[in-house]
């Protein structure tokens, strides 16, 4: 239900940025100085971005950034329940699951750390701690995947 809510907002923001720049007015001289309502000069200087621009990408960081963070809790207790899971196997199977165990912990941390460097970075140093961010996490989630199909 929560992820059908973020993907609406982020449609209808889409949306409206769509409309805004397929209908806002073009000027006609650029290289005219346009004026608003008080008379002061509005620059239009096109490395900056729109306001509206900057706060979907904002809210896009953001809500990818909770994703995350509720994606490594998930992945966190998934390995708590199944260190639980192996205190109960036999002594043999216990000691493969344990190192196998140690890494995916080791895993965890390493996209903890990602993301919390992914919370710093900006522009397009985001983009690519992004895509080291999702290789961890798939990498994380594939190694479980393969404990958890071994295991059973």
């Amino acid at each position: 239900m929560k992820r059908v809510l973020i993907f609406l907002a982020l449609t209808v923001i889409v949306a409206f940025i769509f409309y805004f720049f397929v209908f806002s007015e073009s000027p006609k001289d650029s290289t005219k100085v346009r004026k608003d309502y008080a008379g002061k000069s509005l620059q239009s200087d096109s490395k900056d971005t729109p306001d509206i621009i900057r706060k979907a990408e904002e809210l896009h960081r953001d809500t990818y950034q909770k994703r995350m963070d509720e994606s490594l809790k998930d992945f966190e207790s998934r390995i708590e329940r199944l260190k639980a899971d192996t205190k109960k196997a036999g002594q043999k199977t216990k000691e493969k699951l344990e190192n196998v165990l140690d890494e995916l912990s080791r895993m965890l941390e390493d996209a903890k750390k990602k993301l919390a460097e992914l919370k710093k970075s900006t522009g397009e140093t985001w983009d690519s701690m992004k895509a080291k961010t999702d290789a961890s996490l798939e990498a994380l989630e594939k190694k479980f995947k393969d404990v958890v199909s071994k295991k059973g």
